[in-house]
């Protein structure tokens, strides 16, 4: 009987080992594929983190690296305290500018057409002799002005000078003209070119033909405009105002700037104004401060240093370039160029 049953436990013996092999297999096999999908886990974890780690390497540079805004340039053609005055044609209204003003006007105009070709021009205040004329001539003057102008077809921005208002009325010089504005913004590219009528006097009145001495200041109508509508951009601001808003400058009392200079100064400087372009002194005068950059600049014809002037301006962004044109006399008719910086 212990015979039968050691053979029958021989016979099965194999089995038994075989069955244990192939368990033994299947185990090692589950944990192996568990071993390697736990590798891929954690290798998948690990290529995703790198990648996140990349994406948000690659913000942290775009927010180091943002690349610096690019700049249009714009391009301005400028003359100012023209000074014009005229003949009379077959009836009184009908004025002929006299030769001396149109010889500068005209080289000025040619080269803006010819040559740089600007975006728009600037007429900075004074256009005519207003003094001892009356409101027929002086409008038949701005009339023949802007009929000039008008056949270059380059646009043109007028400002109003204290020597218009000594022949006409504001209201006048707007029908002349045939414009709708003494003072405005208007916003061109990257840029916010802003007007401003300086023939206010002290009680913020409009200065009429008759005033002819008075100072000059900005209404506080205008103050208020600047402060809460046309200096409110992030656009670069360009400003042209007949009146230097300078103080304290060599060679000229301060009795002669307008009376709330300095009023005006501070407020560009809170705009971030680019820069400012005035006339009126007949004084080549630059300067920045406070980040303005502030150009003073001699008419036509009654510098004594400079004759039949006239500018070219190119900025971009914060970067203006000035240029002046010019001849040592009446009598000399080539003229030479230099170009002019605001002085810190």
């Amino acid at each position: 009987m212990n015979t039968q049953d050691d053979n029958m436990k021989s016979k099965n013996k194999p089995w038994i080992m075989i069955f244990v092999v192939i368990f033994l297999a299947v185990v090692i096999g589950v944990g192996a594929t568990m071993i390697n999908n736990k590798d891929d886990s954690q290798t998948a974890t690990s290529q995703d983190d790198q990648a996140m780690d990349h994406q948000e390497e690659m913000v942290q540079n775009k927010e180091l690296k943002e690349p610096e805004k690019v700049y249009e340039t714009l391009k301005i053609g400028l003359m100012t305290d023209l000074q014009a005055r005229s003949s009379t044609g077959k009836m009184r209204s009908d004025r002929i500018i006299k030769e001396e003003f149109m010889e500068p006007l005209n080289t000025f105009l040619s080269h803006m057409t010819e040559k740089f070709q600007p975006d728009f021009l600037v007429q900075n205040g004074d256009i005519i002799e207003g003094t001892g004329r009356d409101g027929e001539v002086g409008s038949g003057e701005l009339r023949s002005i802007k009929r000039i102008h008008d056949e270059v077809g380059i646009p043109v921005k007028w400002v109003i000078g204290n020597h218009e208002v000594r022949a006409v009325t504001k209201e006048e010089y707007l029908q002349a003209l045939e414009i709708d504005y003494l003072y405005k913004y208007e916003d061109i590219g990257d840029y916010r070119i802003v007007i401003i009528d300086s023939n206010f006097d002290e009680q913020d009145r409009d200065i009429i033909p008759g005033d002819y001495y008075t100072r000059g200041k900005v209404s506080q109508e205008q103050m208020q405009w600047l402060e809460e509508e046309a200096l409110k951009t992030d656009k670069k601001k360009i400003v042209f105002i007949h009146h230097p808003p300078v103080w304290n400058i060599p060679n000229k009392e301060n009795d002669g700037l307008p009376l709330n200079a300095l009023e005006l100064r501070s407020l560009f400087a809170k705009n971030d104004v680019t820069a400012v372009f005035a006339g009126h002194i007949e004084q080549l005068y630059t300067e920045e401060v406070d980040g303005v950059k502030y150009y003073v600049l001699p008419g036509v014809v009654k510098s004594d240093e400079y004759k039949g002037t006239y500018y070219t301006i190119s900025i971009n962004g914060d970067n203006v370039e000035l240029e002046m044109f010019s001849k040592p006399s009446e009598e000399v008719f080539e003229y030479t160029s230099q170009s002019i910086e605001a002085r810190s």
